[in-house]
């Protein structure tokens, strides 16, 4: 699965999804208050998601739509419906996860997120598996250079990691720390 590993503390985030929809593409969170997919196409809109807590999204963009998202949902223990957008079903889409930094018991975190696509995705049209097409794997390409000229690149364990510009000078000055329990030593360029 095409899938690349991003340290971007908030601001940094904001101007991925600033260049997301400059390229035409919109945002859909995973979790949804009803059945209904909200679309995100604005700035604003999306630090909302955020500050309620979304951290995972679905990126689609005209040029690669196929099929509708497909939306289920379950009931919460507390006996409230709970609705999200199943991941790899309609689409398709590229997936961002949220990647920014937070306070974790009063020292400055900053936590790993990505972006990816599955290499199929299941048609809820025609209820078939059918491949990536070219188009969102081109996309896709488009955002991953895009966060290569704006961050630094460091491997952790076997994985590598891009991180922004200003989150590593400020791993490098000691300002922001990796979450609690991350157990993989990171070198910061």
């Amino acid at each position: 699965m095409p899938h690349t590993d991003l340290l971007f503390n908030r601001v940094e985030h904001e101007d991925l999804v600033r260049f997301i929809f400059e390229k035409g593409a919109w945002l859909v969170p995973s979790h949804l208050a009803a059945p209904d997919l909200t679309q995100i196409r604005d700035i604003a809109s999306y630090r909302t998601h955020v500050d309620s807590r979304e951290k995972l999204f679905h990126i689609q963009h005209r040029d690669f739509e196929r099929a509708p998202l497909e939306v289920r949902h379950v009931r919460s223990a507390e006996g409230r419906d709970v609705f999200y957008v199943v991941a790899g079903y309609g689409g398709p889409t590229v997936d961002l996860l949220g990647p920014y930094d937070f306070d974790e018991g009063g020292v400055a975190r900053v936590a790993g997120g990505f972006i990816s696509h599955y290499p199929t995705f299941w048609n809820t049209l025609t209820q078939s598996r059918d491949p990536a097409p070219p188009e969102q794997k081109a996309f896709y390409g488009t955002l991953v250079r895009h966060i290569k000229s704006s961050a630094v690149k460091t491997k952790a364990g076997k994985r590598t990691y891009w991180v922004g510009m200003s989150t590593a000078a400020r791993f490098r000055d000691g300002l922001v720390a990796l979450p609690e329990g991350w157990t993989v030593p990171i070198e910061i360029p």
